[in-house]
């Protein structure tokens, strides 16, 4: 895995496996320990993998044209000013939308766009919901240091 968040998580939710195990592992030839968290580790970032593309599959982009009018649909009964200050924060988030990492994207829209629950994003993300809620928090960070950057800029 090459995102250092996603290292992250998969290590995370290995130490949660592990500590589970303990009593297990305690038991365990040193050998046979090394052995169990190398399987333990491979094992969670073959499924956080897997869960990633599953979350690819279910989730569309903001880009796509269905969502655009869908979008529009719903702003219909909102006033001239509010829908041009919207209009104008969609694009400017439109600009560095492509620069966040795409689990960024996918949270984010998962969360804000479609209004998935905490629970229904972490069950796509195979993590907890709290979990889901650092996640969304370390996403809108980057999403608002690139706006602070576009921005000075």
């Amino acid at each position: 895995m090459d995102d250092p968040d996603d290292q992250k998580d998969v290590m995370q939710s290995v130490a949660e496996n592990l500590i589970k195990h303990l009593p297990t592992i305690k038991g365990l030839p040193d050998k046979a320990v090394a052995a169990y968290i190398a399987y333990a580790v491979r094992n969670t970032a073959i499924n956080y993998y897997k869960a990633t593309e599953q979350r690819k599959k279910r989730f569309v982009s903001l880009d796509d044209e269905e969502v655009a009018r869908q979008v529009n649909r719903e702003f219909q009964d909102t006033s001239v000013e509010e829908l041009i200050l919207f209009k104008s924060r969609i694009s400017q988030l439109k600009e560095i939308w492509h620069e966040l990492p795409e689990e960024d994207q996918i949270l984010l829209e998962g969360k804000y766009i479609w209004e998935f629950s905490d629970k229904e994003l972490a069950e796509d993300f195979g993590c907890k919901p709290d979990s889901i809620r650092m996640k969304l928090t370390r996403a809108r960070r980057r999403a608002l240091q690139y706006l602070s950057e576009k921005e000075e800029v």
